[in-house]
């Protein structure tokens, strides 16, 4: 983790005294102040230091406190913001400098909290640009994503929630993920179904794959028998069947057909065998000689 100018949450080194650099300083708006060691400083995020608060007797010296917050580089404090407490002003070389635990520190930290915190300690409204997890994010009730342009926008190992919401510039096709599960997804946008998948000539034996899409395309090149790959949850799916009566096709057992009984396919022609997947079986239904 690199400081940053824009860190909320900072870290201290415990009675940590040193002193400005023989350099001194030179007014109050110079950036860089140099200090004789900067050692046991934290360099990992913005720090918080007092300078002139009391001199090397250890009298106070109200008058010449100055609080500026920087970052630490070699023995400098770099990009430094001068006054944040008390008053910007020149410093003599030796002046003592103290890394303490200040208001306006308490300030930035509770600052920072409340972005996705409530004041009682709760958590708000999640901010981000993007949102990842290695692990399963459960949701309660809704989760409303918003303000996603691209796929890579959305990238979870799980996301689960009763109510999905996604709007703003993002179609379904777009939420990339290992999993996103929920009870109902909301789309904001226009919805886009999936394509035709042409599995081509039947041959003796056909695999239709509907966890690639719910609209498959088979052509009856031989007497055939199906294989349905069954996609992950209830679903209606549709198959444009051509040339089935040319040949014979054999269906899975867990095909039902209204009645008990096979439509009558089209020896030349198109036919849609429309079915429903509970999770068991397909209730199918036959639309013959389309023409």
């Amino acid at each position: 983790m690199a400081a940053s100018v824009n860190d909320t949450q900072m870290k201290v080194a415990r009675k940590w005294v040193g002193q400005i650099g023989s350099a001194g300083v030179a007014d109050a708006v110079v950036t860089t102040i140099p200090l004789l060691s900067t050692t046991s400083l934290p360099t990992t995020t913005l720090i918080t230091l007092v300078i002139g608060r009391v001199d090397s007797a250890g009298a106070k010296t109200p008058t010449k406190e100055e609080t500026i917050t920087g970052i630490v580089s070699g023995n400098n404090i770099i990009s430094v913001v001068r006054g944040v407490e008390g008053t910007a002003q020149a410093h003599t070389a030796g002046a003592v400098v103290e890394n303490l635990y200040t208001a306006s520190w308490t300030n930035k930290m509770i600052d920072g909290f409340l972005v996705d915190h409530t004041q009682t300690g709760g958590h708000g409204d999640v901010c981000a640009t993007t949102l990842t997890s290695s692990g399963a994010t459960a949701v309660e009730t809704t989760l409303t994503v918003t303000g996603l342009t691209t796929a890579s926008d959305i990238n979870a190992s799980a996301v689960t929630a009763n109510s999905l919401v996604v709007s703003q510039g993002i179609t379904a096709s777009d939420i990339d993920a290992c999993a996103i599960t929920a009870t109902s997804v909301g789309m904001s946008t226009e919805a886009y179904f999936d394509a035709e998948i042409d599995d081509g000539a039947s041959g003796a034996t056909d695999t239709i794959d509907w966890t690639t899409g719910n609209k498959h395309k088979s052509t009856l090149s031989e007497s055939c028998t199906y294989t349905f790959t069954a996609p992950s949850g209830p679903a209606n799916l549709v198959l444009k069947l051509v040339n089935g009566a040319a040949f014979t096709p054999t269906w899975p057992g867990t095909v039902l057909w209204v009645g008990g009984t096979e439509p009558s396919w089209t020896a030349s022609g198109t036919d849609i065998a429309a079915f429903y997947w509970d999770g068991t079986s397909y209730y199918g239904v036959g639309s013959i000689n389309f023409s």
